[in-house]
């Protein structure tokens, strides 16, 4: 009897509506690399290395094609944090906080703001760099962004981060460290953006970290939210490269700050 056996297997999923095919592709994905049978026990067999097309046509009796399309990322987002979103944002008290911190980003900020990222960094342009231009405008495409307020940097910064600033009402800029992007090759820097810009599509700069005063089961409940908008915005990260290995090499690297030439990456879920 062999300790363990390799099962291969496909599934084809047809539904009515591109949503009803989100649910069930983000619950095969949920389920890559956990344990079926008794989890308390962590036995084999378990599955691993779920992949998925987002796009196919598909040919039928009548020669007609059927395009499924990439995840929608209306649909994408966990509803265990819009839930808590929604909460946080319909509390008058923290409502007028958070309001209150925004509306000091004014117009006379602006330019300092601005006026830093070009000292430290540079702005990414089709001139500069067609190809990080190229990915910005893919990826705002993918994830339905159609704003043209959104600014990609580099900053001379050696620390693997990357980051959303809110520059005043409706003007945002993206910034990558120079660090991350000297790690990553082009297809994780889009997860990276898709990341970053998931959090503007889902206006998480709405809820403030620190909103002054409150009870502590508030703090509880921001430090909570954050969490959360982490998993959404890695989602839309995912709809950017539309790769499941892609994602996983972007954030094993920034993790561990190494370009994974001695980690084997198959040891880790």
């Amino acid at each position: 009897m062999p300790d363990y056996m390799t099962v291969q297997f496909e599934v084809t999923i047809w539904c009515e509506y591109l949503e009803q095919v989100n649910h069930l592709t983000e619950t095969f994905v949920f389920h890559d690399g956990k344990y079926w049978g008794d989890p308390e026990t962590n036995k084999n067999p378990y599955v691993k290395g779920v992949t998925y097309d987002f796009a196919q046509e598909i040919s039928t009796d009548s020669d007609r094609l059927v395009n499924h399309g990439i995840i929608n990322p209306e649909k994408i987002r966990p509803s265990f944090e819009l839930n808590l979103f929604n909460d946080l944002l319909n509390n008058a008290s923290f409502k007028k906080a958070s309001e209150g911190h925004l509306n000091k980003i004014s117009l006379d900020h602006s330019h300092e703001n601005t006026l830093a990222f070009l000292t430290n960094g540079i702005r990414i342009n089709h001139k500069n760099s067609p190809s990080l231009y190229d990915a910005f405008c893919e990826v705002k495409k993918k994830l339905k962004i159609n704003s043209s307020n959104i600014d990609l940097y580099i900053e001379n910064n050696p620390s693997i981060n990357a980051g959303l600033a809110f520059i005043k009402k409706s003007r945002y800029v993206i910034y990558l460290n120079s660090g991350l992007v000297n790690l990553l090759d082009l297809e994780e820097i889009k997860f990276v953006i898709g990341h970053e810009l998931g959090h503007l599509k889902y206006q998480h700069h709405k809820i403030i970290k620190n909103p002054g005063k409150c009870l502590p089961i508030f703090t509880i409940r921001l430090f909570e939210h954050s969490r959360y908008a982490e998993i959404s915005a890695d989602r839309c990260g995912l709809i950017a490269v539309e790769s499941l290995e892609v994602a996983k090499s972007t954030l094993l690297k920034i993790a561990t700050g190494t370009n994974l030439d001695y980690i084997c990456k198959e040891s880790i879920g």
